[in-house]
């Protein structure tokens, strides 16, 4: 079993120049900085039978920034690299995209996109925020 919060936002920092932990975050998002991303599972009702060693996840991602085109902006290069883990991505949008990752551990996981990043709110401070949902498989 692995911690895919941890996992998945180690591996989403390091593709779009943010920091673990200092810009990057799972669970709760800090009121600083400004420009950062927040993972969450969302709760969900969708089971795996028992013989099938996997368990599926409701992730939300959550990008936020002082802008509302900066913040998008981040939700969109988030969601690129779920789309997929190949660097040609970017300069050939006609190269395999099946959902497959590889996490910094190593494991491999699918993910199926259910939105683009959409207009979440904006805060007290300003800051906009964009979100998208995502549904990813893992290894049990």
């Amino acid at each position: 079993m692995i911690d895919l919060l941890d996992e998945l936002t180690s591996y989403l920092a390091s593709n779009t120049g943010l920091t673990p932990g200092v810009s990057a975050f799972y669970n709760e998002m800090p009121d600083e900085p400004a420009k950062c991303i927040v993972i969450q599972e969302e709760r969900h009702g969708v089971s795996i039978p028992v013989q099938i060693d996997a368990e599926i996840h409701s992730i939300k991602i959550t990008a936020r920034d002082s802008s509302a085109s900066g913040s998008k902006s981040l939700a969109e290069s988030c969601r690129r690299w779920l789309i997929t883990d190949l660097e040609t991505y970017d300069e050939d949008k006609t190269v395999d995209t099946t959902g497959f990752i590889t996490l910094p551990n190593k494991a491999v996981v699918h993910v199926r996109l259910y939105s683009s990043p959409v207009w979440e709110k904006a805060d007290q401070h300003g800051r906009k925020y964009f979100c998208f949902y995502a549904s990813i498989i893992t290894p049990r």
